[in-house]
């Protein structure tokens, strides 16, 4: 009889069946594996839902791991067992975080979304119904009711985000070249807009709402002739937040943002196990940089000019276009600086400014980097900062 292995990812959750035929008791499965240092044999695990540990304290949950469960059975993702964990370290929180050295008894070597369980004889394990109906696969791509845009599945992952090379730019991460959990955040499932919102869609909200149109549309009632689905490139912070709150979306945060356009860790390791986690996220959302792809200053002989964003061939690792120049786009997030980094301009600290990100059409290619941050939102809305607008919505 073939072993049968069903996974599902929501969050933490997994969902695991196993021929039992294959070994004495059952696989239960307790953690999936987020971090990994191969050269010291150790390894840390996100605890998945524990029934038996819901509503304990502290003391309890170390009990629990380190006289009951100290010593685990390494899964990989598809159910090949490949190793032992002995737990030697445990942080109790919402998921709890158990570290420990790792012994292997095959090839494979652990790599983050592996699993770590125990094996429990039938007496002592409610068997799940596997008779119903299989789980259901959620939609790579769904379309969004209210402006009728289609959106991509950007899939969980823990993120690399900013640059670690120079302390003095806005953007620089102290702990970038460390994989760490307590320093590489968890970014739970969301769609996004695979493209900019355009002027043809932006008139149809405020022609929906009586939101204000922007000064220079004010005279004609619309949108420059021909430009149509253009990136609408002219509005303030709050005219995009109003523009998700009618749709029924959010602005991204920074840290998806930034996912989204360059991948995360999943994709750093792309098959290549432990050595591909340490390797650095894409400068740019298509990859290597090509200004024939990229809507920046560099595709540009004459004057620069936004285009259709259906026009665009700079897509991101999970398909999501116009992240390279184009329209700059606003984010939820305040203009502070990343966690340890010390050189900022902290006169702009605070909740003063949103981020905005993904350069534009007339800045050159640096502001198109992934990683590349801007400021907006000023108290005279004579002065504000005008960008795009891609939103957000986060998965069931």
């Amino acid at each position: 009889m073939k072993r049968i292995v069903i996974l599902c990812l929501f969050g933490p959750a997994w969902i695991l069946a196993r021929d039992l035929e294959k070994r004495p008791g059952r696989f239960v499965p307790r953690a999936e594996v987020v971090s990994v240092q191969p050269e010291k044999n150790r390894l840390c695990a996100e605890t998945v839902e524990i029934p038996s540990l819901k509503g304990k304290d502290a003391s309890s949950v170390r009990s629990f791991f380190f006289e009951k469960e100290k010593n685990m059975i390494l899964l990989t993702e598809d159910g090949s067992e490949f190793g032992t964990l002995t737990i030697d370290r445990v942080e109790p929180g919402k998921p709890h975080l158990i570290c420990g050295e790792f012994a292997l008894n095959a090839e494979q070597s652990p790599r983050p979304g592996d699993l770590a369980g125990v094996t429990l004889q039938p007496a002592n394990y409610r068997t799940q119904n596997l008779r119903g109906p299989l789980p259901v696969s959620p939609p790579e791509r769904i379309r969004n009711q209210a402006d009728k845009k289609m959106m991509v599945r950007v899939e969980w992952d823990y993120v690399v985000f900013g640059q670690g090379e120079d302390p003095a730019m806005d953007n620089f991460n102290p702990h970038f070249f460390d994989r760490d959990p307590s320093v590489t955040p968890k970014v739970e499932t969301f769609y996004m807009d695979e493209y900019e919102v355009t002027n043809r869609e932006y008139l149809f909200f405020t022609r929906q709402t009586g939101h204000r149109l922007p000064e220079s549309w004010e005279k004609t009632g619309s949108y420059p002739e021909g430009m149509e689905d253009h990136p609408f490139i002219l509005a303030s912070y709050e005219d995009a937040a109003a523009y998700a709150r009618w749709s029924g979306k959010r602005l991204p945060t920074e840290i998806e943002w930034e996912m989204a356009a360059r991948g995360g860790l999943k994709l750093l390791r792309n098959g290549t196990g432990v050595n591909g986690i340490t390797r650095s996220p894409r400068v740019f959302p298509m990859g290597e940089w090509k200004s024939e792809v990229c809507n920046t200053r560099e595709m540009w002989q004459d004057e620069p000019r936004t285009v259709s964003v259906y026009t665009l061939k700079d897509r991101s690792p999970y398909g999501i276009v116009g992240m390279c120049g184009s329209a700059a786009e606003w984010t939820e997030t305040w203009y502070n600086p990343y966690p340890g980094a010390s050189k900022f301009p902290m006169n702009l600290a605070g909740k003063q400014f949103r981020v905005i990100r993904g350069g534009s059409f007339h800045q050159d290619r640096d502001a198109a980097r992934a990683d590349s941050r801007d400021y907006g939102g000023f108290e005279s809305p004579e002065n504000q900062k005008r960008a795009g607008i891609r939103l957000v919505i986060s998965a069931k």
